[in-house]
Order: C-alpha cells, then structure tokens, then sequence
C-alpha cells in the first residue's frame, strides 16, 4: 500500500451523517390511525377503496409536513466536548458510569453535528423542552448515529442467506489470517 496517500484521503473524506425525520402534524397521525382502523373492519369494496385513497393521501401530507434535520460526525471534537462537559458529583453518585453531563452535553452535542438545517445550541435546547419525548429521542440518536454509529463494514444477512441457498458461500473473505492457531 506504498502508493496510500493519507492527505489526499483525509481532504476527500466524507463523515458519516444521519437525519431524523420529525413529524409536525399529530392530527394527520391520529387521522391515519383511526381511517386504517376503520380499513380493517370494513368490508364492503367500494368504502375500502376510499379508506385506502384516503391513508394514500395522509401519507402524502405527512411527509410533505416532516421536517429532515442532518447531522455529521465532529471526529475529534466529540471527545472534547465531552471533556468540556463533565459528570457533576451528584450525576456521578445515581450513575457512576457516567461520562458526560447528561443536562448540557447533549444540546451542545446536537449543535456542533447540525448540517441541515445549522442550529445554536439554544435552538437545540428549546428543541428539548418543547418537542414531544420521542421526538426529541429521534433528534439525539440520529446525532448519536452520525457520532458513534456503527464502525465495522457491515454485513448483509439478506445476500447472505441468497448466496447460501445458491450454494456459495455467504461468507465475505477475512481481512488477514488470524495469527492465533485454530481451535
């Protein structure tokens, strides 16, 4: 791997991004579930269909009405903003464990990893106090994801179990021979 220049990797490397999907309308939400319950007790085909027509256009109202926040990975930065948010000692005495300040760390977190839209840390803390639980929930795993998300190269159980029924391996090579003898 002589010809590996790190620069010119490190200039083209894209950080991992995540985007959380946050609904605005509740009333669209609750329309849906009530008309696919009324879809599954009614039997007669003509009202069927319009029940169906009618979660078709829900659907497309709730997506239209969903706001996309992306956020990217800060390398480094995350540590440090960890470091520059500490556990108190009474957060460390419920959970010692702990190793962030579970009241300032995040906002600030969410902040730094905005892309899309780019928000202060006071939009993000007004975002905790008035989103709904789960919403705000979407908010931090997605930042979270983009952080410290997955690190492995993944694996696909679907080709997998395809190439398995095919006769072939489903198996990807390993990346070097493990020093260790076998068992």
């Amino acid at each position: 791997m002589a010809d590996f220049d790190v620069d010119t990797w490190l200039d083209d490397y894209k950080p991992r991004t995540a985007t959380a999907h946050i609904c605005t309308r509740f009333d669209l939400l609750t329309e849906h579930a009530d008309t696919e319950r009324k879809l599954v007790e009614t039997t007669a085909d003509s009202a069927r269909r319009k029940l169906a027509q009618r979660i078709v256009a829900l659907e497309t109202e709730l997506a239209e009405a969903e706001k996309t926040f992306t956020f990217a990975d800060i390398g480094g930065r995350w540590l440090a903003l960890i470091g520059e948010h500490p556990p108190t000692k009474e957060q460390l005495e419920t959970d010692p464990k702990l190793d962030h300040n579970p009241e300032t760390f995040p906002a600030v977190a969410v902040a730094e990893s905005s892309v899309e839209p780019k928000l202060t840390v006071r939009q993000v803390e007004r975002m905790r106090e008035r989103l709904q639980m789960t919403q705000w929930t979407k908010i931090w795993a997605a930042t979270l994801e983009a952080n410290i998300g997955m690190a492995a190269v993944p694996k696909s159980l679907l080709a997998g179990a395809v190439l398995r029924l095919n006769g072939s391996s489903g198996r990807t090579a390993a990346r070097k021979a493990s020093p260790a003898r076998s068992s």
